[in-house]
C-alpha cells in the first residue's frame, strides 16, 4: 500500500468504528491540515548534521541484529516517553499546527530512537516488570515507530479478518533501497503480485494478467511525539497521525512489519491491555498481549526488539476466534534480495 508524500496521513476514527484501523489513513478534509505538497518535497536528507554513532552492530543474547543498524547508525538517542492515558484535545488548527511542527522537526534534525536493546532486555530478563508503564510505554513505542528498528525484511504470513477467506502473503522490503515484492495467493491459487522501486509500483493481477504501473510520490516524515499520534479534536472525534508506511507493502506492512493502526487503536488506552508471557516466536524473543477492545477480547504477539507484530487474534462474543494475522516466516535485516516485476514479461 503506497502512501504518497502529499500529506501527512490522519483521518478521524469513530470511536465506534473499528474496521476503520484496517483502511488507509489519509488526511481528511475536515482537519484542514494545511500539510502542503512543496513543504514535503524540501524535506532535507542531509545526513552530514544528524548525529554518528557507533560503527558496530550491536547484538542481543540470542544473536539478533538490533540498534544501531546500518540504517541506524545516522540517528540520535533519545528518552522512552512514558504513556498518558488521557487523549489531548486539540482544534483542528491546533492539530494543524502540530503536524507543521514535526514536519520541521524532522526536517532539522532527522529522527531519534530509542535504547531498544536496553529496553527489550531489561524486560525479558525480569529487571522491569513487564506491566509497569515503563514496559508498556516501550511496547506501545515500538508498534508506533517499528519501521525505526530494522532496515530489511522477508517472510511469509497468512492474514483472514473480518471473517474473509485466508490470504497468504510472501513480502519482501528493503527499506533503505526503497524497493520491496509481495505476492498474494488463495487457497494456493496466486492471485496479486506487488512491486515497488524508483518510485513506480508495479502490480500484476495474476487471474487476468492485467499490469498497472502507479507513481509514488517520496514519502514524508514528521516527529511527533507518541502521546499524540491519537489526539481528540475538539467535536469529540478521535484522529489518528500515522506515519507514512516506509515498508512499501501493502497488507504485510500495515498489519506486521508495521502495526502503528493496531498499537494506536488498540493499545492507547493502557487500562484495556496487558502483557501476560514473554515468549520466543520464530526465533524472535517477543510478548504476549492481551486485551479488549470494544467488548471484544483480543491477544497479540510482539517482537520486543522491532516492534513487527508476529501474530494477532481477535474473538467474538462467544470466545471463538474470529479473524487473525500470523506470520509464519521471518528474517529481519538479513541482505534481503528482493524480487522484481519485469515489465516486458509481464506484459506478455
Amino acid at each position: 500500500m503506497i502512501k504518497n508524500g502529499k500529506g501527512i496521513m490522519a483521518s478521524i476514527l469513530s470511536i465506534l468504528v473499528v474496521s476503520a484501523i484496517f483502511s488507509v489513513i489519509v488526511v481528511n478534509d475536515r482537519s484542514n491540515a494545511k500539510v502542503k505538497a512543496e513543504k514535503i518535497s524540501s524535506i532535507s536528507e542531509d545526513k552530514s548534521t544528524k548525529t554518528k554513532v557507533a560503527d558496530e552492530y550491536v547484538k542481543s543474547n540470542n544473536n539478533i541484529p538490533v540498534f544501531p543498524t546500518e540504517k541506524d547508525k545516522i540517528e540520535k538517542l533519545k528518552n522512552l516517553e512514558l504513556h498518558i492515558n488521557d487523549r489531548t484535545v486539540y482544534t483542528a488548527d491546533e492539530v494543524d499546527a502540530l503536524i507543521d511542527k514535526g514536519i520541521a522537526e524532522y526536517e532539522r534534525y532527522g529522527r531519534a530512537v530509542i535504547s531498544n536493546l536496553k529496553y527489550a532486555d531489561d524486560i525479558r530478563n525480569g529487571i522491569i516488570e513487564k506491566n509497569s508503564i515503563e514496559s508498556k510505554s516501550y511496547i506501545y513505542h515500538q508498534m508506533l515507530n517499528s519501521v525505526d528498528y530494522f532496515n530489511s525484511a522477508e517472510g511469509t504470513m497468512t492474514y483472514a479478518l473480518n471473517m474473509s477467506s485466508p490470504i497468504d502473503i510472501f513480502f519482501q522490503t528493503d527499506i533503505e533501497k526503497g524497493i520491496s515484492y509481495e505476492k498474494e495467493s488463495q487457497f494456493g491459487t496466486p492471485i496479486n503480485e506487488y512491486y515497488v522501486a524508483d518510485k513506480e509500483k508495479r502490480t500484476v493481477d495474476l487471474r487476468t494478467n492485467e499490469y498497472t504501473e502507479t507513481y509514488c510520490a517520496e514519502p514524508a516524515e514528521f516527529a511527533i511525539s507518541d502521546n499524540d499520534r491519537v489526539v481528540m479534536l475538539d467535536n469529540s472525534q478521535l484522529m489518528n497521525l500515522n506515519r507514512n508506511d516506509i515498508t512499501n507493502l501493502g497488507t504485510a506492512g500495515n498489519s506486521c512489519l508495521f502495526p502503528q493502526t493496531y498499537a494506536a487503536s488498540y493499545l492507547f488506552d493502557f487500562e484495556k491491555w496487558s502483557i501476560t508471557d514473554t515468549v520466543e516466536v520464530l526465533g524472535r524473543n517477543s510478548v504476549i498481549i492481551e486485551g479488549v477492545h470494544h467488548s471484544r477480547a483480543f491477544t497479540m504477539t510482539v517482537d520486543l526488539y522491532t516492534g513487527i507484530m508476529l501474530n494477532y487474534k481477535e474473538f467474538d462474543e462467544n470466545g471463538a476466534v474470529s479473524g487473525y494475522i500470523e506470520v509464519n516466516e521471518i528474517e529481519i535485516d538479513n541482505d534481503v534480495s528482493v524480487n522484481q516485476i519485469d515489465k516486458n514479461t509481464a506484459l506478455k
